[in-house]
């Protein structure tokens, strides 16, 4: 009997929820999991019954759906699906050349990045790659910047894990002023700057109280991190790529982007050239005949923007805007008060 793409979406998501290790799913679990794919993929709004998912499973465990081993477990009192061997799928087959070809290529990559010990778990997968792949690990030839001593960068890994398995988190984290906050957070990203890690999420109280959306933490700052009962909340609003590219660094200081002008001696202006400040910086031009270039970036202000053109010292003059001009100037003024 022919089945409707509506079942096949069902039966492909249901095939990735039981070969999950890091999450339990009972049937309500199946049946939110299949409606948002539904959802995503055909554009229309479903209700799953239970009725449906226990005909899947029924389905997905005979010849023609598979004969998949799947087994039910009694966790307080209720029951969650997952398959016996978690390495199965209804839809194993073999690779092709090129698919082969691509996996070394991720094999060479993996084992010759260093310099990132929070993603030391790696290591253990390489050698399953190496035997499947048939390929040779070599001296690593890639280093990334890292610091070892910032406290909690082995929570990158657990968090990592956290993200990718969707759960929700009890989080107790302690401020600058040392005020400790314990709150529920529903992890989406990870972002690494200035060679610092910072988890990106929603805190519900936060966002329906204050309207804060999205919440980061500093690694660092975070005391202690538990596993939540409460139904994990996925991003399903904030595209991460566009929203860093609104700022410099991690902190989103408003929504007002302004359009900075500023110049740059000659000595430094090829540097930032082939290094912008921002994505939006456009190209120098030389003002008249001096040694001064001319360039723009647009941007919402923020303490990491300040503390960036700040670093340039001498070399970077900020024409305008007259408040992003006069707050710099103050703060060279503090400094040279400072050093006197």
């Amino acid at each position: 009997m022919p089945i409707n793409k509506a079942a096949s979406i069902r039966h492909r998501v249901m095939d990735q929820c039981f070969r999950n290790p890091g999450r339990k799913y009972f049937w309500e679990d199946l049946a939110d999991a299949c409606a948002d794919a539904i959802q995503e993929i055909e554009g229309k709004s479903v209700n799953i019954s239970r009725k449906t998912i226990y005909n899947d499973m029924t389905f997905l465990k005979s010849k023609p759906g598979g004969e998949a081993p799947i087994v039910n477990i009694i966790d307080n009192g209720r029951t969650y699906y997952t398959y016996e061997d978690k390495s199965f799928s209804i839809y194993n087959s073999p690779i092709n050349p090129q698919e082969i070809d691509q996996l070394k290529d991720a094999v060479f990559l993996f084992s010759r990045i260093g310099g990132l010990k929070q993603f030391e778990w790696l290591q253990t997968i390489i050698p399953k790659l190496q035997i499947a792949v048939d390929d040779k690990i070599d001296s690593k030839i890639i280093d990334y910047e890292s610091n070892e001593d910032l406290k909690n960068h082995h929570l990158v890994q657990k968090l990592f894990e956290h993200i990718r398995y969707k759960r929700a988190l009890i989080i107790n984290y302690k401020t600058f002023s040392d005020e400790e906050l314990r709150v529920e957070f529903h992890p989406h990203l990870l972002k690494q700057y200035n060679s610092r890690w910072f988890l990106f999420g929603e805190v519900p109280k936060l966002r329906r109280e204050e309207g804060i959306h999205p919440v980061n933490f500093p690694l660092d700052r975070i005391q202690t991190i538990t596993t939540s009962k409460a139904k994990y909340r996925k991003n399903k609003e904030i595209n991460y790529k566009d929203y860093f590219e609104e700022f410099i660094g991690v902190t989103k200081a408003g929504t007002k982007a302004y359009t900075i002008k500023f110049k740059v001696h000659e000595s430094r202006y090829k540097y930032i050239a082939s290094k912008p400040i921002h994505i939006s910086q456009k190209f120098f031009k030389q003002i008249d005949e001096t040694d001064w270039f001319a360039s723009s970036i647009n941007v919402i202000p923020n303490r990491e923007l300040y503390q960036t053109l700040l670093s340039f010292g001498e070399d970077l003059i900020v024409l305008s805007p007259k408040h992003i001009k006069n707050k710099l100037t103050e703060a060279c003024n503090t400094m040279a008060k400072n050093y006197r």
